[in-house]
C-alpha cells in the first residue's frame, strides 16, 4: 500500500513540543476560516444576535491579515493560485454587469454576491500568501478537533431546544446541506488525526444521527465517492475487493431493512427516489437544469444570466451556472483551472498523508457543491485547493 493506506489505522505525529506562535495563529486561522461560520451560526441561533455572522466574516480577514504580516512570503503566489484568484474577480466583474443591467433578486441581493465573493472568497485566497508545512497542519486537526465538538455540542443544544426548523434540521443561519457538509469535513479530520480508531469511530456515531436528520443526500454520497475513491486508488487489489465488499454489504442491508428504519426516521424518505418528496426533489431540479440549458443555448458566447426561469434561483449546478451565466468563455477557464488541478495535484507519484487527506476535502467539498452550492458561495472550496497548492512538505 502507499503511505496513505499504511497511515489510515494510526495517528501521524509530526511535532513533539509545543508549535511556536506563527504555527498556532496559521492553524486557527485555516481551521477557523473552515469551521468558523457554522459555530457562529448556530451560536446565532442561541442568543438570537444576528450580527455574530458578520463578526465572523469580520475576524477572518482580520486573522488573514494577521497571518500575511507575520508569513515571510508576503504576496507571494503561484501561477495556479493567481490564475484562481483572476478567474474570481473575472466572476465577479460579470455579477456587477449582471446588476448594472438591471439584474435584482430577493435574496441572491449585490449584499450577497459581495459578502460571499469578496469577503469570504477573493480577499482569503488573495491573501493566504504564506505555505503550510506538516507542523502547521497537526496544529490544524487538533483546532479542527476542538471546534467540532463545540459544534457538535451547539446542535445537540439547539435540536433540545427546538431552534430547528420543521422536518429537515437546519437553522435560520444555516441550511440543512451545509451543516451536514461541515460534520462530513470534520469526519474526514478526525480520521486523518486519529486514524480508524476508537475515538474517530465514537465522534462518527455522534455525528450520524445528525447527518441522517439534515436529509441532504449530496455531502453524504460526496464523502463515500471522496474515500471510496482515494481507497481504491490507493490501496492495494486485495484492500481494493475487501472495501467494495464492505460497502456492497452495508448498502445491500441498509435497502432490506429500510421499511423498517423508516417507520423510526421518516427523513430516510428523502434517500429513496421512488417516494414523492424524493420525486418532487428530482424534478424541481429536472426544471432548473433545462431551464438553464436553454438559457446557454440561448446566449452562447457570453451567457444570459444569474439566475434560471423554472425557479428564479441558481440552478443547484455548478457546471450549468458557468455555462448559463457567463456562457463559454466563463466555461473555458474554468475547465481549464479544473482539469490542471486534477491531473497535478491528484496525480503527483509522491503525495504524502497530508496531501491525500487534504485532496480528499477537496473532493468531498467539490461533489457535494456540484449539486447543490453556487458559484458565488464557493469560497471554502477555493480555501481547500489553495491549502492544497501551498503545502510544502517537511525535509
Amino acid at each position: 500500500m502507499t503511505g496513505f493506506g499504511n497511515s489510515i489505522n494510526h495517528s501521524s505525529k509530526y511535532v513533539s513540543n509545543q508549535p511556536p506562535k506563527k504555527v498556532k495563529i496559521i492553524a486557527f486561522y485555516l481551521a477557523f476560516y473552515i469551521f468558523g461560520y457554522v459555530l457562529f451560526a448556530l451560536a446565532s441561533e442561541l442568543t438570537k444576535i444576528d450580527a455574530l455572522t458578520q463578526i465572523y466574516r469580520g475576524l477572518c480577514l482580520f486573522l488573514s491579515v494577521v497571518c500575511l504580516l507575520i508569513s515571510s512570503q508576503r504576496l507571494k503566489y503561484c501561477s495556479y493560485q493567481s490564475a484562481l484568484i483572476i478567474f474570481q474577480f473575472a466572476y465577479f466583474i460579470l455579477i456587477l454587469k449582471y446588476f448594472a443591467s438591471g439584474f435584482q433578486h430577493e435574496s441572491l441581493t449585490l449584499e450577497h454576491y459581495i459578502n460571499n465573493v469578496i469577503f469570504f472568497t477573493l480577499l482569503p485566497t488573495s491573501f493566504f500568501c504564506f505555505d503550510i508545512n506538516d507542523t502547521i497542519l497537526y496544529t490544524f486537526r487538533k483546532y479542527s478537533i476542538s471546534f467540532g465538538i463545540i459544534i457538535v455540542f451547539l446542535v445537540a443544544v439547539c435540536w433540545y431546544l427546538g431552534l430547528e426548523s420543521d422536518y429537515r434540521l437546519s437553522f435560520e443561519k444555516i441550511n440543512p446541506i451545509s451543516l451536514c457538509q461541515y460534520l462530513c469535513l470534520l469526519i474526514i479530520i478526525y480520521i486523518w488525526d486519529k486514524g480508524v480508531s476508537l475515538t474517530s469511530m465514537i465522534f462518527i456515531i455522534i455525528c450520524l444521527p445528525i447527518i441522517i436528520a439534515t436529509g441532504s443526500r449530496g455531502p453524504i454520497v460526496a464523502l463515500f465517492a471522496a474515500f471510496l475513491g482515494f481507497l481504491l486508488f490507493n490501496l492495494t487489489f486485495k484492500y481494493k475487493i475487501i472495501i467494495s465488499t464492505v460497502v456492497t454489504i452495508c448498502v445491500g442491508m441498509i435497502i432490506y431493512f429500510y421499511n423498517t428504519l423508516i417507520i423510526y426516521l421518516p427523513i430516510l424518505s428523502r434517500f429513496n427516489f421512488s417516494t414523492d418528496e424524493a420525486n418532487l426533489s428530482l424534478s424541481i431540479r429536472y426544471g432548473q437544469y433545462t431551464s438553464a440549458l436553454q438559457i446557454f443555448e440561448d446566449n452562447v458566447f457570453f451567457g444570459g444570466g444569474l439566475v434560471e426561469n423554472y425557479m428564479h434561483y441558481y440552478p443547484h449546478n455548478i457546471i450549468l451556472e458557468v455555462l448559463m451565466s457567463g456562457g463559454v468563455l466563463l466555461f473555458i477557464p474554468f475547465l481549464f483551472l479544473s482539469l490542471v488541478f486534477f491531473f497535478h495535484w491528484f496525480f503527483l507519484p509522491d503525495k504524502n498523508r497530508n496531501q491525500n487527506y487534504i485532496l480528499i476535502m477537496v473532493s468531498m467539498v467539490f461533489f457535494s457543491y456540484m449539486f447543490s452550492s453556487s458559484l458565488a458561495t464557493m469560497g471554502l472550496l477555493y480555501f481547500l485547493i489553495i491549502m492544497v497548492t501551498r503545502y510544502k512538505k517537511c525535509s
